[in-house]
Formats: structure tokens, C-alpha cells, sequence
């Protein structure tokens, strides 16, 4: 979120994996980019579209976590909204905590997964990321919690190139 070029405010309606929902949503979005003054066919990082599919180290079998809508300022959420770092030494709120509460079977308007290449520079030396999120010394460069143990979300086969 930190990072985001564009910096959307949380858009949450009733719960529904209805796919007219979803596409409604996504619509909403490329809205809101758009009324941000940004190229929406080249918007940079993008945050806060919805919730995220995390890497955690409480991960489980059939437990993933999912975690966000950001925001800053008043006026969004509820009980539910909690406080996280937002990585200047400040906080930033966010309407979903580190979940546990769905399978991975899971769908709806709001969950989002967020893929990352692998494909890392460390000191000038492409690595991969794998390496560094389970160094106990590198991962507090990429992980709060240091060390990751788990490096895909439960039930997820690691997909091979194919020739």
C-alpha cells in the first residue's frame, strides 16, 4: 500500500461471489483509476482494490489468510478496522485484518491475489526471491515476520514452465 502509486479508497458492499458483483466492482475500480488521472491501461501499483491472498507464517492446510483495504483518514469501516504500519514510521487503517475465516475454495467481489516475480535484485545480483524470504538475515527486507515457512497459499501447485 505504501508503495502504491495510486491510493484507491476501499469500495465494500454486501458479500457475494455473484460474478455480475464482481464485474461491477472491477468496473468501479477502472473508474476510480480513471478519476485519479491515471492511465488505466498503465496505472502503476494500484492499492486499495480489495482484499489479498497473503503469505503468512500462520498459513494451514486449507487455511489461507487473507488481509487489507487500506485507507487513511476517517470515515470507512467499523469495529472490525484495525491499525497496521504503513512502512514511514506511521500507521495506516485497514478494514480486513489477517483473516482465517474462509477455505480455499473461497470466492468473492473483494478477494484479490497479488503476483510477485521471482525474479529479485539483492546488492546489484539477481537472486531468487525464495532465497530471500527465508533468509532469517534478508527477510526483514520483504517480511515483517521475518522468515518465511510457507511460500504459496495452501492447496496451490507450483505450475512448471512448459517447453
Amino acid at each position: 500500500y505504501d508503495q502504491a502509486q495510486v491510493k484507491l479508497a476501499p469500495m465494500p458492499r454486501p458479500i457475494t461471489n455473484d460474478t455480475s458483483a464482481m464485474i461491477d466492482q472491477s468496473r468501479k475500480i477502472d473508474a476510480a483509476i480513471q478519476a485519479a488521472g491515471v492511465d488505466i491501461n498503465d496505472p502503476g501499483l494500484v492499492s486499495t482494490i480489495g482484499k489479498h491472498w497473503i503469505l503468512d507464517n500462520d498459513l494451514g492446510p486449507n487455511k489461507p489468510i487473507n488481509y487489507g483495504w487500506h485507507y487513511t483518514g476517517q470515515g470507512i469501516g467499523g469495529p472490525s478496522v484495525t491499525r497496521s504500519p504503513d512502512g514511514r514510521g506511521g500507521v495506516v487503517n485497514v478494514i480486513q485484518g489477517r483473516g482465517k475465516a474462509h477455505n480455499s475454495a473461497h470466492a468473492d467481489y473483494s478477494q484479490n491475489v497479488t503476483l510477485v516475480s521471482r525474479k529479485a535484485v539483492l546488492d546489484g545480483q539477481q537472486v531468487d526471491l525464495d532465497q530471500i524470504l527465508t533468509d532469517p538475515n534478508l527477510a526483514p527486507l520483504v517480511s515483517h515476520q521475518g522468515p518465511l515457512r510457507f511460500l504459496r497459499q495452501p492447496g496451490v501447485a507450483e505450475l512448471h514452465p512448459q517447453a
